[in-house]
């Protein structure tokens, strides 16, 4: 018997805050999941389509994107993702390919 094995979710906030661990988050009275640092209500969406969007990201011009996530990952970023990773991509040493 073929068994289905759902695709894993994940849940990401506005403040940049993402996670696979749904024990990590705090809920509001009415059961919505929330960043449990700054309480900002967020979204669910599969994990492989949270990867292509940060990957298509990555490839129309934002260098390093991917790894930037990775490395925030469950973080609560209040400046934002995208303010966050222009001051950290600006940080990071100038690397060259041969």
């Amino acid at each position: 018997m073929n068994q289905k094995i759902a695709p894993k979710e994940l849940w990401y906030g506005s403040c940049s805050y993402w996670t696979d661990d749904w024990d990590k988050l705090k809920t509001t009275p009415q059961g919505i999941p929330v960043c449990p640092h700054c309480g900002a209500p967020g979204f669910i969406t599969p994990e492989a389509d949270w990867l292509k969007g940060a990957q298509r990201f990555e490839d129309e011009g934002h260098p390093r994107y991917v790894e930037f996530l990775n490395a925030n990952k469950e973080q609560c970023l209040p400046r934002g993702f995208l303010t966050t990773y222009k001051m950290w991509i600006t940080s990071q040493p100038v690397t060259t390919s041969d």
